[in-house]
């Protein structure tokens, strides 16, 4: 399995690491990941890190067409109304 890797810490903004990273988070809430760089014979998958706070006040919707991945706790902070659409949801 090749994934890639979705920082939601990083893609809210804040400073990591003595990096500042703007808020990337779209307006409308509706981020949508697919994976385009598997070499062929692995399959493709989307990992969503570092999600335990969703930094845009009314929430977020995260859709793939492939697999996804939830490593860790997932909107636990501050809860906000949250949807993961994909192909297979993994915790």
């Amino acid at each position: 399995m090749e994934t890639v890797n979705v920082d939601l810490n990083k893609l809210g903004g804040g400073t990591f690491g003595g990096i500042v990273y703007p808020n990337q988070l779209p307006s409308n809430g509706l981020v949508y990941a697919t994976n385009t760089s598997v070499p062929a014979g692995q399959l493709p998958g989307i990992r969503l890190v570092n999600g335990s706070e969703i930094k845009r006040a009314a929430g977020l919707t995260v859709v793939s067409n492939q697999p996804l991945y939830l490593q860790g706790n997932y909107n636990t902070v501050s809860k906000k109304p949250c949807a993961v659409i994909a192909d297979a949801v993994n915790l």
